[in-house]
């Protein structure tokens, strides 16, 4: 049987991965990866303008119906994902917690991505980048940060 002292090491080893990424420096490398990830693509994962050109492209070249079609594939997508991290139960979710938002967060970024790439955004534009991280954000908290910052110039 394991004493109460390897027990604490055992969950400090799986906590301290997660404490890292709550911290300012750490949650913003994170949030950087993970818009890289989501955008770029990273080995079996297509870019969201490879995954905007296939849909494009499945479906004659209509915008609109490639938007849909993206929106629709991106709701399976983060349905299986929510449900595989979800597996484990309640003694996987110091690891599961974590995986699971990072997931989603990557799922919506690039469905937003591609979608922007339809619409004739440039991916590659800081801006653009800087927006797809804004709308993770949401909608009250953009605007309460825009008004901070308004207040400080």
């Amino acid at each position: 049987m394991a004493s109460a002292q390897d027990v604490r090491r055992r969950i400090a080893t799986v906590m301290t991965p997660v404490a890292n990424l709550v911290t300012a420096q750490g949650a913003g490398g994170v949030l950087r990866q993970v818009l890289e990830i989501a955008i770029d693509g990273y080995g079996r994962m297509p870019s969201a303008k490879a995954v905007a050109a296939r849909h494009l492209e499945r479906l004659g070249g209509s915008v609109d119906e490639a938007i849909t079609s993206i929106i629709d594939h991106h709701i399976r997508l983060a349905s299986a994902q929510g449900f595989v991290t979800n597996i484990g139960g309640v003694a996987a979710l110091p690891v599961a917690i974590p995986a699971n938002i990072t997931g989603v967060a990557i799922v919506q970024v690039r469905m937003v991505a591609a979608i922007a790439h339809l619409r004739g955004y440039d991916l590659n534009d800081n801006r653009v980048r800087t927006a797809l991280v804004t709308y993770q954000i949401g909608r009250y908290a953009t605007g309460e940060l825009l008004r901070r910052r308004a207040l400080a110039h």
